[in-house]
């Protein structure tokens, strides 16, 4: 089941998103380990959006797919 009434940050509405400074509750805020580098940080989510959706589309080795997409999510995608 779907919710129509989700909205992501610098998507919908006038959220800032890809503002260079946001102000956001602290519920949706991840403290990072000292030896993360802030740059590789920033990969977790779209990293983890790929790799889901290669483990639901239970591909193998061998298997032909076609990713549509070059960002993030797409790039990753093929680099299982």
């Amino acid at each position: 089941m779907s919710c129509w009434n989700i909205a992501f940050d610098g998507i919908q509405g006038r959220t800032g998103g890809l503002s260079q400074k946001r102000v956001v509750s602290a519920e949706h805020c991840f403290v990072l380990p000292d030896d993360v580098d802030l740059r590789l940080g920033a990969l977790v989510e779209p990293m983890a959006v790929a790799w889901r959706g290669v483990r639901q589309a239970a591909v193998a080795p061998g298997d032909a797919v076609l990713i549509l997409g070059g960002g993030p999510n797409g790039s990753a995608s093929t680099s299982r």
